[in-house]
């Protein structure tokens, strides 16, 4: 089986992140689109979907060992459009310039995530706001200045939405705020919402906006991005304080 991809779009914008997160994954091929559930270790869980026409009748299942090692491959492609030969074990591809095998895992080795997608794209959220790329941009150049915490809480005063960098549960802990918003949407953050730095390691790749939805009742925030016709959300759970 074969089929022709958007190099920028796939390698880049579906598979980096991915391999950011993870190390092996299971990738769903179906005829007019193409996903990715990845359930990560830290609490973070990424869905991708990339809509595209992929001519093939049958869903495939591509069981990816390591994602990273197949992202590097991807890169020494320079065309604008990939045709990979897709067979039962291995992913192939080929060109005048380059060309590369590489294998799958047999289905049952990777576990697959128990997290139901449909319920993800349900899930309803009461605040919501815009979190621009220049604030992702900032908020890591905070994390630096301030390193004596891996935590920063969302909360929202006079309208205005902010990050502050400390953490709550250790007393004299230096402090760092933010405003990143100067409007929202919903009910607003009655009392301030803790999570890990690490996820916006992950946006800064990006390079977009990101809409954050939050759940306040469940204490559920979603990243929710599209460039292109990729879809990707990262689905974060709150820490306790």
């Amino acid at each position: 089986m074969k089929i022709t991809l958007d190099r920028n779009s796939f390698t880049h914008s579906f598979i980096q992140p991915i391999s950011k997160l993870c190390d092996q994954c299971i990738i769903n091929i179906l005829p007019k689109e193409i996903n990715a559930l990845v359930n990560e270790t830290s609490g973070i869980i990424l869905y991708s979907k990339y809509i595209t026409e992929t001519n093939i009748q049958t869903p495939v299942v591509l069981n990816i060992g390591n994602i990273k090692k197949l992202y590097n491959l991807l890169n020494y492609i320079s065309s604008d459009s990939i045709d990979l030969d897709i067979e039962s074990n291995h992913i192939k591809y080929e060109n005048a310039g380059v060309k590369f095998k590489y294998h799958l895992f047999e289905d049952g080795i990777i576990q697959k995530p128990t997290i139901n997608t449909a319920k993800i794209e349900a899930f309803q959220f009461n605040t919501n706001f815009t979190l621009t790329y220049s604030e992702i941009q900032n908020i890591l150049k905070a994390s630096s200045t301030n390193s004596d915490t891996n935590k920063i809480y969302f909360f929202i005063k006079d309208g205005n939405v902010y990050a502050e960098l400390t953490d709550m549960s250790i007393d004299n802990t230096d402090s760092l705020t933010l405003k990143i918003a100067d409007k929202y949407n919903g009910e607003g953050i009655k009392e301030p919402l803790p999570i890990e730095l690490e996820i916006f390691r992950n946006l800064i790749g990006s390079k977009t906006d990101v809409d954050l939805k939050i759940n306040t009742q469940y204490k559920v925030l979603i990243f929710d991005m599209q460039i292109g016709n990729i879809f990707t959300k990262y689905i974060v759970n709150c820490l306790v304080k």
